[in-house]
């Protein structure tokens, strides 16, 4: 199994397994809780349900989100994301929401400089815990290797740039972000 293939079957066994890819039987890094869900598994993950819209802006579908882009000419902000209500997921992914994305000067900008999609991996607890085929092509399509990974895309689909937590709140992210758009025009 080539490499990408192995850490997205290992983030696919820690989503199913709803540890966030902290308990280890998962097979990404070991804690002290229990998994039931194995690497194996994780590559035979039958076809499931993608969560609903995640916040009001942000859009659950890829294939909608560049539909967005290409009529209004903005590229995508694409955020693959863990699960921020989940205390035992990504401490990062967390500080990125409240510290960037709930920010009333990130969501100024982002309306008026992109299109919000986001993806939440593993799912929130509250959904079905499977994860859909099309969201594990996600993960490998774009690298995704840790949460958040913030992958920036071209109304036309290439990649302009990837992006995660960076401390300082929500003016330097949007700084370092234009530095991607920019380079778009």
């Amino acid at each position: 199994m080539s490499c990408s293939k192995t850490i997205t079957a290992l983030l696919l066994a820690a989503a199913l397994c709803g540890c966030g890819g902290v308990c280890g039987r998962c097979g990404v890094s070991p804690d002290t809780r229990t998994c039931p869900v194995s690497v194996a598994a994780a590559e035979e993950v039958p076809q499931g349900s993608a969560p609903a819209t995640v916040e009001a802006g942000w859009l659950s579908s890829l294939e909608a989100a560049m539909a967005e882009a290409r009529t209004s000419g903005k590229p995508v902000l694409a955020c693959f994301n863990g699960d921020p209500s989940d205390p035992w997921g990504d401490a990062f992914c967390y500080k990125l929401q409240n510290e960037v994305f709930n920010t009333d000067k990130f969501k100024e900008w982002a309306a008026e400089n992109v299109v919000l999609f986001q993806r939440q991996f593993p799912v929130p607890k509250s959904r079905d815990r499977t994860i859909a085929p099309s969201d594990a092509r996600l993960l490998e399509k774009y690298n995704v290797t840790e949460f958040p990974t913030i992958v920036f895309l071209s109304p036309e689909g290439e990649e302009l740039g990837l992006m995660g937590y960076q401390r300082g709140g929500a003016t330097p992210w949007i700084e370092d972000a234009k530095t991607f758009l920019e380079a778009e025009e």
